[in-house]
């Protein structure tokens, strides 16, 4: 307690400011505590490792912010920090999080109804992943390797990018929203393999850029790809299926082939729809 203002630790109604010119490394390893908000400056690190700490207003964490171990942090309003690594713990709250410039999480779980955010400076490449909370990335979202499931009444939305270069799955009976804006590389290629849609609903407001060379995307287990941007076949080549009777790509958008000299299209069971207002 001597290390607090007032010789006193901190309580449910105190906002905390952690703010040493030299910076410092603080410890959460036990207890359980509430604080109504917390602040720290540039070099002031706080890491959980067991114990629990639950945040019932706004926040700001310009140091690093780890979670590790058996270690809780619940969020009930908005926090805003500049770098989180989570290798272990559970995070969870209603409250939106919004992470600047670098986001990690290899280990533990990351829930609640409330949304994380990725600023556009963040690039995601988790690898095998479940989002089990709400995702918005301003940033870039790459996958070229393992499988990133959305979990059930879960949305994940890229703002920036998906760069997805590599023989790999996307899938969950969630929701992918490429938002109005965003850009999407779809990269299928001999070396990579083919890039697996597998029971997901996508929906694409900005644009796809399309590449088969050699590999398709595959829309398997009745994806549902609802297309209201712009869809591009940057090559020659298809969509395709090879697994539970396909799916479906609705089409109320722009469906163009911009590149390639020979023929572009779906396969058989790739229902492909042109609803009103679609263009091809």
């Amino acid at each position: 307690a001597a290390n607090w203002s007032g010789d006193a630790l901190p309580g449910l109604n105190d906002l905390v400011f952690i703010a040493l010119d030299n910076g410092s490394s603080v410890v959460l390893n036990s207890g359980s505590h509430t604080i109504a908000g917390l602040t720290t400056t540039a070099g002031n690190a706080l890491s959980i490792s067991a114990g629990s700490l639950t945040l019932t207003g706004m926040s700001a964490l310009a140091g690093d912010l780890t979670l590790s171990g058996s270690g809780t942090l619940v969020t009930n309003g908005r926090l805003d920090a500049t770098r989180f690594t989570q290798t272990g713990g559970t995070f969870n709250g209603p409250g939106d999080f919004f992470v600047s410039t670098a986001f990690s999480q290899t280990g533990g779980s990351h829930t609640g109804i409330g949304r994380t955010m990725l600023g556009s400076a963040v690039s995601f490449a988790p690898g095998s992943y479940t989002f089990n909370r709400d995702f918005d990335i301003e940033g870039t979202l790459n996958h070229t390797s393992g499988t990133l499931v959305v979990a059930a009444n879960r949305t994940v939305t890229v703002d920036g990018a998906l760069n997805w270069t590599s023989g790999s799955t996307i899938t969950g009976s969630g929701t992918l929203l490429l938002a109005e804006g965003s850009v999407s590389t779809l990269n299928a290629n001999t070396n990579g393999g083919h890039l697996v849609l597998s029971g997901i609903t996508v929906n694409n407001a900005g644009t796809v850029n399309y590449t088969s060379e050699g590999r398709q995307v595959l829309i398997n287990d009745g994806t549902t790809f609802n297309n209201t941007g712009r869809f591009n076949f940057a090559s020659d080549g298809v969509v395709s299926e090879n697994s539970g009777n396909g799916g479906n790509f609705n089409n109320s958008g722009t469906l163009a082939k911009t590149g390639g000299t020979g023929t572009s299209g779906f396969a058989s069971q790739v229902r492909f729809n042109n609803l009103d207002g679609g263009t091809v």
